[in-house]
């Protein structure tokens, strides 16, 4: 059924994803811009860790987003 390796909750990640690839950005790029590890970004992306609000916000400035628009945007509908 589902992926056991991905947490329910977290779509952030496939947001913080989708920007960084229509961005051209590597894993290591993004992570470093954003100062934090490429595993920690990487789990972050296949939903295993949730970001702090300090993470997510330098992740949006790093992809050129608003944190709000970065969250909204990956909402899923009810």
């Amino acid at each position: 059924m589902s992926d056991p390796g991905r947490k329910p909750g977290f779509p952030i990640g496939l947001r913080i994803r989708e920007l960084r690839l229509e961005r051209g950005m590597t894993l290591d790029q993004l992570s470093r811009a954003a100062g934090i590890s490429a595993s920690h970004l990487s789990r972050l992306e296949r939903g295993q860790a949730e970001p702090s609000f300090t993470v997510a916000a330098a992740l949006a400035a790093q992809l050129d987003v608003s944190l709000n628009d970065l969250l909204i945007a990956s909402q899923t509908p009810d």
